[in-house]
């Protein structure tokens, strides 16, 4: 019988070595899900790196921190823009001799470049009041318009991730021009600045309006100045060209999210946010009276008076409201008191028949939640007031 166990063990293990796959067969494919450190929290931080390497002053910043003359540029994303002051603020600094690169989309750090898959779309008047008052300042509009594709073999030759993008033809200078890389479906038009991309009945995917001494450049997606793309098509000269503007001081990335916590928590966790809403409606529906006409209630029960007695014993012992019971009591036992407490609790002693521990302690004594002590303080309450 071992033998045979032994057999069938062994053949076995040789059959499962030999369902094991060989190296040579096996393939490791290695998929990037985002990055770590500085580079998942500052979605320019390879742009400011590469400045700074270039010989340009440039730096990150989470907030506009009311700059003065020694920035020159500064590349901001419009969905920071939450409030017509802050949009008033960026306004007059731009008067005054700055240069502010806004982003309508894809600025935003809390966007994994790597796994993202939303197809940007035109931002609704009055989702960011600040960028609106800038538009209206530099008379420039948003449209949204349907571009052409990269065909898919050359999204190959780029290694990207197989999401829709396009390349737009950039001219800001007669002897210059670049092309970068962007994606969603918004158009943008000014009757007041440089369209750079000179697309017939279409708006481009960067518009340049002059407003006082400074420039606004309103561009469809920060994409060229992201992380993973600022090595392609013509990102990293268009990015020096950006900084050579700034010839007055540095050039600054703004990255703060300006979402709140419960728009994070409602792009990030809706469903939960959902599900605990219709909970919390079924909640509200079993615990809230209903409105209509009081009805009589027909539940009787009949019960004895020793099971009454019993309930009302245990709401008591429940709510502490024992003394309650005994204070009356020892009240009518003080009711012939003369001022001298050893002769009267003698005398109770005395006519009683309890010891003097027993009357003292059924005078003074607050019995904890205890049954015994309850009962007797009681049964010695009783035959004080008998005798």
């Amino acid at each position: 019988m071992k033998n045979r166990l032994s057999i069938v063990a062994a053949a076995f293990l040789v059959l499962l070595l030999g369902c094991q796959p060989s190296e040579k067969g096996r393939v490791i494919e290695e998929v990037p899900t985002g990055y770590v450190g500085d580079a998942r929290l500052n979605p320019y931080l390879a742009a400011e790196r590469y400045l700074n390497k270039v010989g340009f002053d440039a730096r990150a910043s989470r907030t506009w921190d009311g700059f003065g003359p020694e920035v020159g540029v500064v590349v901001i994303p419009a969905s920071y823009l939450t409030s017509r002051g802050l949009g008033m603020r960026i306004a007059e600094w731009i008067a005054e001799g700055g240069i502010v690169i806004m982003t309508i989309n894809g600025g935003e750090p809390e966007i994994n470049d790597f796994t993202y898959n939303s197809f940007w779309e035109l931002p609704e008047e009055g989702d960011y009041p600040g960028m609106d008052y800038l538009l209206a300042e530099t008379h420039v509009t948003l449209s949204s318009e349907d571009w052409g594709s990269v065909p898919e073999k050359e999204l190959a030759e780029n290694g990207h991730l197989e999401r829709p993008w396009h390349i737009a033809q950039l001219t800001p200078y007669e002897d210059g021009q670049y092309e970068i890389e962007q994606e969603g479906s918004v158009a943008i038009e000014s009757s007041q600045g440089s369209d750079w991309e000179g697309l017939p009945n279409l708006g481009s995917r960067a518009v340049l309006a002059g407003h006082g001494s400074g420039q606004l450049l309103v561009m469809a997606h920060a994409r060229p100045f992201r992380n993973p793309y600022l090595d392609r098509k013509d990102h990293a000269r268009f990015l020096e060209t950006i900084a050579r503007w700034g010839s007055r001081g540095e050039t600054v990335f703004i990255y703060g999210s300006s979402n709140s916590f419960f728009t994070l928590l409602w792009q990030r966790g809706w469903m939960i946010v959902i599900a605990g809403l219709f909970l919390l409606i079924a909640w509200f529906w079993l615990r809230i009276p209903r409105f209509g006409p009081i009805m009589n209630d027909s539940f009787q029960e009949d019960r004895s008076y020793g099971q009454e007695l019993t309930a009302s014993a245990r709401f008591l012992w429940r709510g502490g409201y024992l003394p309650g019971l005994i204070i009356p009591l020892r009240a009518r036992l003080s009711a012939d008191h003369d001022g001298d407490t050893e002769a009267h609790i003698n005398r109770l002693s005395e006519r009683s028949g309890l010891s003097r521990d027993e009357v003292v302690e059924a005078l003074n004594v607050l019995p904890a939640k205890d049954p015994g002590t309850v009962l007797r303080i009681v049964k010695n309450l009783q035959t004080l007031l008998k005798s």
